[in-house]
């Protein structure tokens, strides 16, 4: 039986997570968790999915993202013990793939991807298929907001798995970071 092409895209969510904009496909991400487990220390990910509150949590959940299979480290603070004391705060950093593609990214990020950077050429060749650009002044883009804990910062597939091909593989990787205080 042959599936309709508009059918593919009804379980299709967008997402408006500035600077990126994001197509998620919930139920696959599901099933990559099935099959996929991407933590190394369950520990960690316990400690982590208390650490959150509901409405983080809710939000990471939302991906399909089974949080006990994600990947979590512990980034210690960092004591400079003669000069400053504490340059940062203890950290949760948690990884996760989810189903879905980068409709559009920030410049910085389009730009290493997409242009000659030092006269090599771009990682990824523009077609159809690549992401719109968002004009975004800062080096380093991240998306945050005030109804959830965390920094995010989006990626394609390939940056974290190089069985996944091309810009667009059908997942995309997300990297988060949460201050412990």
């Amino acid at each position: 039986m042959r599936q309709n092409v508009a059918d593919a895209f009804v379980d299709i969510k967008k997402l408006n997570l500035y600077p990126w904009d994001i197509s998620l496909d919930k139920e696959k991400t599901i099933e990559y968790y099935i099959k996929n487990d991407l933590s190394e220390d369950k520990d960690l990910n316990l400690a982590l999915k208390k650490h959150l509150d509901s409405d983080t949590l809710n939000f990471i959940e939302g991906f399909g993202v089974d949080i006990n299979k994600a990947s979590v480290c512990f980034i210690p603070s960092i004591f400079d013990k003669e000069d400053i004391g504490i340059l940062s705060k203890d950290f949760y950093k948690l990884g996760f793939m989810f189903a879905g593609q980068l409709d559009a990214v920030p410049s910085v990020q389009w730009d290493f991807y997409f242009d000659e950077l030092d006269d090599e050429p771009p990682i990824f060749e523009i077609d159809e298929a690549s992401p719109k650009r968002i004009e975004f002044d800062d080096f380093i883009a991240f998306h945050t907001s005030s109804d959830k804990m965390g920094v995010y910062k989006f990626s394609p597939g390939v940056a974290y798995d190089e069985s996944f091909e091309d810009w667009n593989s059908g997942f995309v990787y997300c990297t988060a970071v949460f201050s412990i205080d």
